[in-house]
C-alpha cells in the first residue's frame, strides 16, 4: 500500500471517529464541542449531507433556528446537486435492466434524504 492511499483510509478513519464524537457529545449534552466537532466536518467536506444535516438537527435542539435553517437551504442545495440524474452510474451504456436497479436504489436513497429533511424542517418550525 503506497503512502497517498495510507493517507487517505487514515483520513476516512478520522472523519469516522469524528463523527462518532460528535454524536456522542451531542447525546451528553456537550452541545459546544458536538458542534465543533460538526464545524469541522463541515469545512473539511461542504458537500457532506450527513454533516449539514447533524449540526442542522443540532443547531435546532439549541433553538438556533436562523443558523439551522442556513443549514436546511444548504442541505437543499446539496441534495440537488447529488441527485443529477445525467451523472447516475451506468448512463446509456448500461442495459435497460441494469438501469431500472440503479434508478430504484437512487429513488430510495432520494426518499430517505426527503424523510431527513422533512425531519430538519419540522425541527426547525418548533
Amino acid at each position: 500500500m503506497d503512502l497517498k492511499t495510507k493517507s487517505g483510509l487514515q483520513e476516512l478513519a478520522d472523519n469516522e471517529v469524528q463523527r462518532d464524537l460528535a454524536r456522542i457529545y451531542a447525546m451528553i449534552g456537550r452541545v459546544k464541542d458536538a458542534r465543533q466537532l460538526w464545524q469541522d466536518q463541515v469545512s473539511r467536506r461542504p458537500d457532506s449531507f450527513e454533516a449539514h444535516l447533524e449540526l442542522g438537527k443540532l443547531l435546532a435542539r439549541s433553538g438556533e433556528r436562523r443558523s439551522a435553517l442556513r443549514e436546511y437551504r444548504l442541505l437543499r442545495q446539496i441534495m440537488n446537486r447529488q441527485f443529477v440524474v445525467e451523472g447516475m452510474p451506468g448512463g446509456r451504456s448500461a442495459d435497460a435492466s441494469t438501469r431500472r436497479c440503479i434508478t430504484r436504489a437512487f429513488e430510495q436513497h432520494r426518499e430517505e434524504v426527503a424523510d431527513q429533511m422533512a425531519e430538519l424542517r419540522k425541527m426547525i418550525s418548533r
